[in-house]
């Protein structure tokens, strides 16, 4: 973190990201690290001799037909999406609503401060909640209807009877009055069937930390009209849906009949976006007879309890059979609390109940189960449709065109959906593919880097071999592409102590430095492309770089390795009481390289079985004489030319 602080240039922060971050998907994995036994199935084997085989993903799409009583269908229409495009969300947008005249006093400036700090965002937002609660659960996005039209009552209530407004994070400035935690405080101030009076008495009995009351007098008129247009239309939609019931769930019965008919006695985890669709799922499922029923949302106590009672053999302590078998559930359903860091495999079966709308979540969801440790050869990922994937998109890309045409409206410019790769994501899923999806992006420099060796070994050994043994100093030009930013010279240089540096410099004299994954791209060619003849400035720019920027990488910094690491283990992650003069000497350490005499030494004494104290005092000796690392050029730690590419327009 004290590397962020000291730098507000965003490429410092990607660079330190490349270097430090570390990621390894499971393709990636299966690509570089498994064998193919004789069956052509991928596999692990562990250092104990057993093996792990890579289990099947197979997408199953869940067809669901709405029925004639349900309201679902009228949800999804074009009404509706109308209806919420045109909402003018005044409790969003207060700063709207300021009247000149009133005189304020010092809390209220500072709230018409806030206000005015925060407007354009805050109902782009809310908007875009509904929308994306609409395509998860018809039941969930009436809720939704319902919570808003009653904070838009107690507004109205308080307006007309001159009472302060409830404003604040929970009902003003909350991105989204579903999912805010403190929204239980006004769980009595939200039954349409109430009288907003009696709603407001019980939400000024609470008095919640997060509300912040203000005069009425500080708005004008608009406001309570503007109020009155939103309920107007809200209660015209819940109107056209009629009551929502159970029994008329088509999408609901889908998810009970998987569970009863296709997969009565496997364990089944069921995901979805939001914490009402999952304890409206649950409730249904427990309701219609189906025991074992656990659920996992932001509101539980402890989700990896549940998560340990879902799948307790996976999550077994060493030496024993499971984690403990006592209240086993057979059916989780869970938000995407659990679609990360949790061993669910156990199971072998994940239900997509909506789509999110971040695609990776289908990824992350599907990881759960596909862990090492899963028995099952097939992972099934049951997702669900309305009639067909033609429908869902449709969906989707209708919400999209109508954020995208209001956007200045709605204060948001994000593209909420409708790439060409989402888009493909879920007619992928409908048509029966689902993987990880790789890019280069999605594995760290260094593991794209030895994916790429390991490929070459495999494809081309002797090839491979004739390149290990060039000499430094190797050259190419090649012609610049449209991916590339700029035209100049691409330079790869290494120092004696092993640290590794990028950069480029362009005709004009700008030299920057590159991350692991920039050089690869700018490096990477086929051996169809044609080498051209070299720049007539290559050495010129090559001189720059060495003499600049690549005159001192400075990448040594948490990347331990060898003795350093080993020195590191010993005495910097230790409770050791060190003075001063140590620490300094440990941080360097841990900072910079060390120097070639110093490392020597260091090596010897640790082999020799030196104590940690001798140890402590010859790190201490050394830096004291400034002979431990190489914190500065020198010229104790020369640089060479690895490579260099030439790109020429």
């Amino acid at each position: 973190m004290a590397a962020f602080r000291k730098s507000e240039d965003p490429d410092d922060w990607k660079r330190l990201m490349s270097e430090h971050l570390v990621r390894r998907t499971r393709t990636f994995i299966k690509n570089n690290y498994s064998e193919t036994d004789e069956d052509g199935r991928q596999y692990l084997e562990f250092s104990n001799g057993t093996r792990f085989t890579f289990p099947e993903r197979i997408p199953k799409p869940v067809d669901h037909s709405f029925g004639p009583d349900d309201p679902a269908a009228i949800m999804s229409s074009d009404t509706t999406l109308d209806t919420l495009t045109n909402l003018v969300l005044p409790r969003y947008e207060l700063g709207k609503y300021l009247t000149k005249t009133a005189k304020l006093t010092d809390e209220e400036k500072e709230f018409v401060d806030n206000l005015n700090r925060g407007r354009g965002n805050v109902a782009g937002f809310v908007r875009t909640t509904f929308y994306k609660r609409l395509s998860s659960c018809g039941h969930s996005f009436t809720l939704s209807l319902q919570r808003h039209i009653a904070r838009n009552e107690l507004f109205g209530y308080a307006i007309d009877n001159g009472l302060r407004i409830p404003t604040g994070t929970i009902v003003d400035t909350s991105l989204t009055d579903d999912d805010d935690p403190t929204a239980s405080d006004l769980d009595t101030a939200e039954s349409l069937t109430d009288d907003p009076g009696r709603r407001y008495e019980a939400l000024v009995a609470s008095n919640p930390a997060a509300v912040t009351w203000i005069r009425p007098e500080l708005f004008t008129t608009e406001l309570r009209n503007d109020l009155d247009r939103d309920t107007t239309a809200l209660h015209g939609l819940l109107k056209s849906y009629g009551g929502w019931e159970v029994a008329t769930d088509s999408k609901l019965d889908a998810l009970k009949k998987l569970l009863t008919a296709d997969h009565p006695g496997d364990k089944v985890l069921v995901f979805t976006e939001y914490k009402d669709t999952a304890n409206y799922i649950a409730a249904a499922l427990r309701d219609a007879g189906i025991s074992g029923v656990g659920l996992a949302t932001g509101d539980s106590d402890d989700p990896t309890a549940l998560a340990h009672r879902f799948s307790p053999r996976s999550n077994a302590l060493p030496g024993h059979d499971s984690f403990g078998l006592d209240n086993e559930l057979r059916v989780l359903i869970a938000t995407d609390v659990l679609s990360e860091g949790q061993n669910l495999q156990d199971a072998h079966i994940v239900v997509n109940y909506d789509l999110p709308w971040a695609i990776i979540r289908l990824i992350q969801r599907a990881g759960r189960v596909d862990r090492v440790g899963q028995q099952s050869d097939e992972v099934l990922l049951y997702s669900f449709f309305h009639e067909s994937v033609d429908n869902v998109i449709s969906l989707r890309q209708r919400i999209s065109d109508r954020l995208s045409a209001n956007a200045e409206a709605f204060g948001s410019d994000e593209q909420f959906f409708g790439s060409d790769g989402e888009v493909q994501a879920i007619a992928d899923l409908y048509n029966g593919t689902l993987d990880d999806q790789d890019s280069a992006d999605d594995v760290d420099a260094s593991s794209l880097a030895y994916q790429l060796w390991h490929q070459a070994q495999e494809k081309d050994p002797d090839l491979a071999a004739r390149i290990a043994a060039l000499p430094d100093m190797i050259d190419a030009t090649r012609a610049k592409r449209l991916s590339d930013k700029d035209e100049g010279v691409i330079c790869y240089v290494r120092t004696d102590s092993g640290m590794d540096g990028f950069g480029i410099a362009t005709p004009d004299g700008e030299t920057r430095l590159l991350t692991g994954h920039e050089v690869l791209r700018a490096f990477e060619a086929t051996p169809e492309e044609l080498g051209l003849e070299h720049r007539e400035d290559h050495d010129v720019l090559i001189e720059k770089l060495v003499r600049g920027p690549l005159a001192t990488p400075t990448v040594a910094a948490g990347r331990l390795r060898g003795v350093r690491k080993t020195l590191w283990r010993k005495l910097g992650e230790t409770l050791h009481a060190h003075d001063n003069e140590t620490e300094k000497a440990l941080d360097d350490l841990f900072q910079h390289p060390l120097q070639r005499d110093a490392e020597n030494r260091l090596k010897r004494s640790v082999r020799n079985g030196a104590s940690d104290d001798d140890l402590t005092t010859m790190i201490r000796t050394l830096h004291r004489d400034q002979r431990l690392v190489i914190a500065t050029r020198t010229g104790k730690d020369p640089i060479r030319v690895v490579s260099s590419m030439g790109v020429t327009a």
